[in-house]
């Protein structure tokens, strides 16, 4: 198994009148008959007000081992506006809201991880709405895991008014 890094973003559209802070919350779930799942905030400083339209920035920050083309990789853009709010004991509540729902699907044999995302994002995007106080979803994708080494395709978010483009990578 492989890897994932979040390797870099392109800022297409900011959603403010000033400069973005975008940061990511990353769901990684292993399905099968006792199946796991993890979220990682995956953010810098250096991001906090200093993204603008066309800004491309370059990351390369692990997001998780164990990673696969069995794994789901739902990956969520926010836009922070005063502190990142899915942080700590908010990231965990997150994880607790969506566990059942992952537990209940992920084990379900032969079920495809397109059908297994479309069952997770929603109550993903659920438990962020509800966690979150004052930061901006743009947006909840899959990252499909097409390879072990190399780029993975390109993951578009638009919402909020604001717009990016995300490259996910594999590392052995």
């Amino acid at each position: 198994m492989s890897r994932l890094f979040l390797k870099e973003f392109r800022a297409l559209a900011a959603t403010e009148s000033s400069s973005d802070s975008p940061y990511f919350v990353v769901l990684v779930g292993h399905p099968g008959s006792s199946p796991t799942m993890s979220c990682i905030n995956i953010r810098r400083e250096a991001w906090d007000g200093e993204v603008d339209s066309g800004d491309l920035i370059t990351a390369n920050m692990a997001v998780a081992d164990n990673v696969d083309s069995s794994t789901l990789v739902l990956a969520a853009l926010m836009e922070e506006d005063d502190g990142p709010d899915l942080v700590g004991a908010d990231l965990q509540k997150v994880i607790e809201f969506v566990r059942p729902t992952f537990a209940a699907f992920g084990s379900i044999q032969g079920m495809s991880l397109s059908a297994l995302a479309d069952k997770v994002r929603p109550e993903f995007r659920k438990a962020i709405n509800q966690y979150s106080t004052n930061d901006d979803l743009i947006g909840v994708k899959r990252v499909q895991v097409t390879t072990s080494a190399g780029n993975l395709p390109l993951v578009n978010y638009a919402g909020d008014s604001g717009a990016y483009r995300v490259r996910f990578t594999m590392q052995n």
